[in-house]
């Protein structure tokens, strides 16, 4: 099986990196993302081809291949670069702040969308076009995007993306999520004493046990009466 240019591209960089690019190469990779930036948001990446870019930048295939070896690549770099943006965006929001889901939710708004409310070209790209990304290079993509989702809402990242994605959205609307309720867990019934009828039964028999000795029991001798006594200064017989 054949490997891509770019995969080969890559795995020589990571082990040998090359020499620091000129100002003059950097200024030719930026011209070279912006137009292609561009015109994929404009007619779409499955419009053109490698050698139509080369043309319309006019540079030769092989000026152009020095520096991306391919469309995907070529893609894939302006994506990375915009989620990078996005990311120091949302991150500079203190974590500590009172405010700060509704403001880092605001500076992801204003890093994605244009002054009018529509996706700017390249999160456009990322909304629209990210998912034609072979899979050498879209893995890296879909985790930098759920990293940012998890820093605006945690578990709710991939819900909060989708809808602060919508175009026309109101910058204003933008509140943070509520907490999630928590419900709070049932309390034990009281518990309340009751005499089994085991219980009940021998209390019965005691009491019955008890008032059966007393009905049973002789009543105490009565004293009999002895003789009067004389009154005072009576002959005595």
């Amino acid at each position: 099986m054949r490997i891509p240019v770019r995969i080969l591209r890559a795995t020589a960089d990571n082990r040998h990196p090359p020499p620091p690019p000129t100002a003059r190469t950097r200024e030719r990779e930026e011209r070279i993302l912006a137009v292609n930036q561009t015109i994929m948001a404009e007619h779409g990446p499955e419009t053109f081809t490698f050698a139509d870019l080369a043309l319309t930048l006019r540079i030769d295939r092989a000026t152009l291949r020095r520096h991306f070896p391919d469309l995907e690549s070529l893609l894939g770099k302006i994506l990375r670069r915009h989620l990078n943006r996005v990311t120091r965006a949302v991150a500079e929001i203190h974590p500590d702040d009172p405010d700060r889901d509704k403001k880092r939710r605001s500076a992801y708004h204003n890093a994605t969308h244009t002054p009018l409310g529509g996706l700017n070209e390249a999160h456009l790209l990322l909304i629209r076009n990210r998912e034609m990304l072979p899979d050498d290079l879209l893995p890296a993509i879909e985790a930098s995007r759920l990293n940012i989702g998890s820093i605006l809402a945690g578990p709710l990242g991939e819900q909060t993306l989708a809808e602060l994605d919508k175009p026309g959205l109101d910058t204003t609307r933008i509140e943070p999520a509520p907490p999630p309720v928590r419900a709070e867990p049932p309390k034990p019934p009281a518990i309340t004493y009751s005499p089994g009828k085991a219980t009940l039964l021998a209390r019965g028999r005691a009491t019955a046990a008890a008032n059966f000795r007393a009905l049973a029991r002789p009543p105490p001798p009565q004293a009999r009466p002895g003789p009067c006594p004389a009154p005072a200064g009576a002959a005595t017989p």
